[in-house]
């Protein structure tokens, strides 16, 4: 076609020629593909004090659970464990927002192993210091986890506010 052939074609060549390639790109375009097997996804969570310490075995460690935000379905719970970590490297340390605070030494987490068949949008929610009842905090995230892709290192970060106060004098 000329020049001169589309111009007098106009408006219903461009919206044919939108219809054609809006459909093209459609069919493109599939849904997320099912996996056949489910695939090992490895999620590693800290519940932290806020801005600072992870909660560790002194303090009862956190309860912390992972469930599918669609179904409902639990699909790990567990106990975060473990030490504190470094104060001077989790509070003093200036780091840049990528590098890692509380995995650089040993500190505690609670690590689950989920087999996942197509990406799924999960709550991470936690409640700790277990030891301190009049203390315990509720934190959570939504976070969309992709089958085979490994949320390791610092992992999941909860931030629980509030302070363990214990009244030493007088007795209670």
């Amino acid at each position: 076609m000329s020049a001169a052939e589309l111009r007098e074609l106009g408006p219903p060549l461009v919206v044919a020629t939108l219809l054609v390639s809006t459909f093209a790109y459609a069919a493109e375009e599939s849904p997320p593909r099912l996996l056949t097997e489910p695939v090992a996804t490895d999620v590693m969570v800290r519940v932290v004090a806020h801005g600072a310490m992870v909660l560790g075995d002194e303090v009862g460690g956190a309860r912390v659970t992972i469930t599918d935000v669609a179904t409902g379905r639990l699909l790990a719970s567990g106990l975060q464990l473990g030490e504190p970590g470094d104060q001077n490297q989790i509070m003093r340390t200036p780091r840049l927002m990528e590098e890692p605070r509380y995995s650089s030494r040993p500190s505690g987490s609670f690590r689950a192993t989920l087999h996942l068949d197509r990406p799924t949008l999960v709550e991470i929610a936690a409640q700790g210091p277990l030891s301190y009842p009049s203390a315990v905090q509720r934190a959570s995230k939504t976070v969309l986890l992709i089958p085979g892709r490994d949320l390791t290192q610092d992992g999941i970060v909860l931030d629980l506010n509030g302070y363990i106060v214990q009244i030493e004098n007088p007795p209670p």
